[in-house]
């Protein structure tokens, strides 16, 4: 039995679950893809951005 990239490509993209919002120490671009209390941000040292939590 045979799979082509696409049909295997698919099954792995059906599989993966949706969040609606980046959880904290994901990796992010925007504030507003980071969930409610995060912010989109860098620690320092570190060039990629990722979800903080929010300081009062």
């Amino acid at each position: 039995m045979r799979f082509s990239f696409l049909h295997i490509v698919a099954a792995l993209t059906a599989s993966m679950s949706v969040s609606a919002c980046v959880h904290f120490e994901s990796f992010c671009i925007h504030d507003d893809e980071c969930c409610p209390g995060l912010y989109c941000g860098s620690s320092p040292h570190v060039i990629l951005h990722h979800c903080l939590k929010l300081t009062a």
